[in-house]
């Protein structure tokens, strides 16, 4: 009697448990990068109870498609949310409240990143232009420690064009780094590239190239040459701009077409801290590799002949080698000849030959001096002076400081983007009335002098007075 009464307790007991457990809900749902579209895998997503915080909370870690799922999850209210890298570099931790009533058999709730223009609304407020937003956070290339309190600078150039004329106005934003790394610089443009550079101390970035997309956010983290980087310092030289860094990164990727094609020559460049950090060929199948970079990140700019050039960032670090793959655009188009007839205003060239006559601090070459040389280019002409260097590549000069950094290249008064490369385009020796060259910081004249690695000046002689 008492076994089939023990018998009878066991059956009911295990109904109560079965009732209870169909009770319960499974949730499921879908981990999503509202910025690029596409699943987020590897997230961890969290749930916990909003009517009892100190209760378990439950983890999972969505599949390759952004999917997770809880089983056995009893009625109640709960916060779920997820944890991933890119919210670290957005610096947000979104949550959402869900229900789970009794009865619900399966729950479903798709999670998502924020989308640029939500980004946009939040940490910009609501806005009537079309620019948009910038943010990330900027960390050590070794270490992957927060750098505080670093500035970073958006520039960028504004033409504005009416019936007599054509302004530039140099434009910039600066912030600088929160508590926690993190910096959101609101007002960039959108869709066209601008210049972003990092400081902090003695560590800096070059002009780092980006572009924020139509939708009105990019996210993206930024990274400064380690302190441990710099050859045998002590901490007290670690603050000196003179103090060289040690070689330690490596760059490998694969070029290729549109069409999934390596080219048949693709010469590839690293650019950080605006000079040429490193450079190499691409082999038959598109692939190269460049090592001996300091750490940080820096452009990769890629060159095939035929073919418009590309420019992505790249992160090196001495901790591991960077992967980048670079796909280059359509194949140039050479146009028809147009001519072009108007009327020129010839730029105030006084400041030169003021400058020439009071031999100021930079060099100096004249149109006499230019015709005795007989060369053919100008980056021959330019070798002639001390402290400069060109370095010849298939695709064209780069012409360098002997401290391996990039000057500005001004022709009349205007600042040519890629000046180097785009001058030897633009005039012939022929065409040169005087070059001013200044490769010391503070010897420009000021409003030729932003760039610490020098200025190069170049006045035609087709714009001179008859």
């Amino acid at each position: 009697m008492h076994g089939v009464r023990g018998f009878v307790i066991t059956l009911l007991g295990l109904c109560l448990s079965a009732a209870r457990l169909g009770a319960q809900s499974a949730i499921t749902g879908a981990v999503t990068d509202s910025l690029s579209a596409g699943p987020v895998a590897g997230s961890t997503v969290q749930l916990v109870s909003a009517n009892n915080p100190a209760a378990r909370l439950r983890e999972t870690t969505t599949d390759f498609a952004g999917i997770f799922r809880f089983d056995a999850v009893p009625a109640d209210r709960y916060l779920i949310g997820f944890l991933n890298s890119r919210l670290d570099v957005l610096g947000i931790e979104p949550f959402w409240r869900l229900d789970v009533r009794s009865g619900d058999s399966l729950v479903r709730t798709d999670l998502a990143l924020p989308s640029g223009a939500g980004l946009e609304r939040a940490f910009c407020g609501a806005r009537r232009d079309s620019s948009g937003l910038l943010l990330g956070r900027v960390l050590d290339a070794d270490s992957g420690i927060p750098v505080v309190g670093a500035a970073v600078t958006v520039r960028w150039r504004d033409l504005k064009v009416d019936a007599h004329r054509v302004d530039v106005h140099d434009q910039s934003l600066r912030v600088t780094t929160d508590v926690d790394a993190h910096f959101s610089i609101c007002g960039v443009p959108t869709g066209d590239a601008v210049l972003v550079e990092v400081m902090s101390d003695s560590r800096r970035t070059g002009g780092l190239e980006v572009r924020v997309p139509p939708g009105g956010a990019l996210a993206r983290d930024l990274f400064l040459p380690g302190v441990s980087s710099l050859d045998g310092a002590t901490a007290p030289q670690r603050l000196s701009s003179a103090q060289p860094r040690a070689r330690t990164a490596r760059v490998r990727g694969h070029v290729l077409t549109l069409a999934g094609r390596a080219p048949a020559t693709a010469h590839v460049s690293i650019w950080g801290d605006d000079r040429i950090e490193g450079s190499g060929t691409a082999d038959s199948t598109g692939v190269f590799a460049i090592d001996g970079l300091t750490p940080g990140t820096a452009t990769l700019e890629a060159r095939a002949l035929g073919f418009q050039p590309a420019r992505v960032l790249v992160d090196l670090s001495s901790a591991h080698t960077a992967v980048a793959d670079v796909t280059l655009g359509d194949r140039t188009t050479r146009l028809d000849t147009l001519r072009v007839f108007a009327r020129r205003r010839p730029p105030d060239l006084s400041g030169f030959e003021e400058r020439l006559q009071r031999n100021w601090f930079g060099r100096f070459l004249t149109a006499k001096q230019i015709e005795a040389m007989h060369v053919p280019t100008i980056a021959m002409v330019l070798t002639t002076v001390p402290g400069l260097q060109v370095l010849g590549t298939e695709f064209g000069s780069r012409v360098t400081s002997s401290r391996r950094c990039i000057p500005s290249v001004y022709l009349d008064g205007f600042e040519l983007y890629n000046g180097d490369t785009a001058l030897a385009d633009m005039v012939t020796p022929d065409d040169v009335r005087g070059i001013e060259v200044y490769l010391q910081p503070g010897t420009a004249p000021l409003q030729y002098g932003h760039n610490q690695c020098g200025s190069i000046l170049v006045w035609t002689k087709r714009y001179q007075h008859e």
